[in-house]
């Protein structure tokens, strides 16, 4: 979920990266992703913030699929979550993610991750000595991937992020609102802490903090009820204040009919490919997901998808990651075969906080699908985990398991 953003600068519109799939290919355990919009479910807040946390969110591809889309285009409806009754079969199936409202949000760099050298943290370091707020904030998205030979430190991320937030800079308050959210860096999880940055940076003019008042909103996070239709307001006005995050998020609500917006689905289509030709990889992978459902063009595009998906990993979206793993273990989009790919795939999905694909690995590890080597320590454990985080399908699964 780690992507390249723009750190040190508002996005312009359609503007700079933002600083910050039902598909037949993987066949199901459970959990689905629709259009993605929404986060990861934290822990903390009320206690209807532990319902399912599915509803959870550079270097790009030298050619970007851009189908057309047909304005025959079929509805896109949520999905059926499929394998209820196949739990204990012998081959339990692995879960296909769909367009879930997914975007976890995430602290991004100014640069593609191959350019975050350890010479520009000294630099943002020294800059932050001096009080440059910006400098702050860009040490911290530093911290936070951890350039090579460097590993990431959360703690020291989160401790720029606020110094950042505290010089004024409005996308250091977001990051760290980020962080609060999650209870990165060794904190608590404090979504009402975040839900006030979010409202601070907003109101100080930056698009991509509107956004995320709105996910806020979508899900009653931080003490807000939950209203969809305040949460589609806020992703079409951050959108067309420059946001490419609050884009992809909007057409997500279009293309599914949410929000108490009729159901556009090319319109949304549209949103998703300005997003991601933008530098957005949510708007990517929402589109490959519309791509791979027939909704870009005439009929499923599978090969049109995985270019997509493909962008959208390597910019460090992990629904991305997760529906790419789906196209590996299968063998569809013009890729074979590969169980050790897709495996590695779902673990980077996984480690960035998709919890279906937590739910997945630990499928695969349980059973030894795939000829991946069986694990049913470690299985139980992600099933554990995404469970304690309030992920329903795991905790089925994990009462299933041996």
């Amino acid at each position: 979920m780690f992507q390249a953003r723009a750190a040190m600068r508002q996005p312009a519109n359609p503007g700079p990266p933002a600083l910050m799939s039902r598909h037949p290919w993987m066949a199901g355990v459970l959990a689905l992703m629709v259009f993605a919009c929404s986060a990861s479910r934290p822990q903390g807040g009320r206690p209807e913030d532990k319902k399912d946390l599915a509803e959870t969110r550079g270097a790009g591809l030298s050619t970007v699929v851009d189908p057309q889309v047909s304005k025959d285009s079929p509805p896109i409806s949520p999905p059926v979550i499929p394998g209820r009754e196949s739990l204990t079969a012998a081959r339990p199936m692995l879960p296909q993610f769909d367009l879930k409202f997914r975007n976890e949000p995430t602290p991004q760099a100014p640069l593609p991750a191959s350019e975050l050298s350890p010479s520009l943290l000294d630099q943002s370091l020294a800059s932050c000595e001096k009080r440059v707020g910006a400098a702050c904030t860009l040490a911290g998205v530093l911290y936070h991937h951890g350039p090579a030979p460097a590993k990431p430190d959360r703690r020291q991320a989160r401790r720029y992020f606020s110094r950042g937030c505290e010089l004024k800079d409005t996308l250091g308050c977001l990051d760290l609102g980020r962080y609060q959210l999650f209870g990165w860096g060794g904190e608590i999880r404090d979504p009402a802490a975040a839900l006030a940055l979010f409202q601070k940076s907003c109101a100080a003019g930056n698009a991509d903090a509107c956004a995320e008042v709105g996910l806020m909103h979508e899900h009653g996070w931080g003490g807000l009820n939950l209203d969809e239709k305040q949460a589609a307001d806020l992703y079409q006005k951050s959108c067309e204040a420059g946001s490419l995050l609050g884009c992809a998020r909007h057409g997500a609500m279009l293309a599914m009919g949410r929000g108490g917006l009729p159901r556009q689905v090319e319109r949304g289509v549209e949103l998703f490919r300005r997003a991601c030709n933008g530098g957005e990889p949510l708007g990517c992978a929402n589109l490959g997901v519309a791509c791979a459902r027939g909704a870009c063009g005439e009929g499923e595009d599978e090969s049109a998808a995985r270019g997509l998906y493909e962008r959208s990993c390597k910019q460090g979206e992990p629904l991305g990651c997760a529906n790419l793993a789906g196209l590996y273990w299968e063998g569809h989009g013009g890729l074979e075969k590969n169980p050790d790919k897709a495996v590695e795939l779902l673990e980077n999905a996984c480690d960035q906080g998709l919890l279906p694909a937590c739910a997945s690995l630990g499928t695969i590890l349980r059973e030894g699908l795939g000829g991946i080597a069986a694990n049913p320590g470690r299985a139980a454990a992600l099933f554990r985990d995404a469970c304690n985080l309030g992920y329903a399908p795991a905790c089925q699964l994990l009462k299933a398991a041996p």
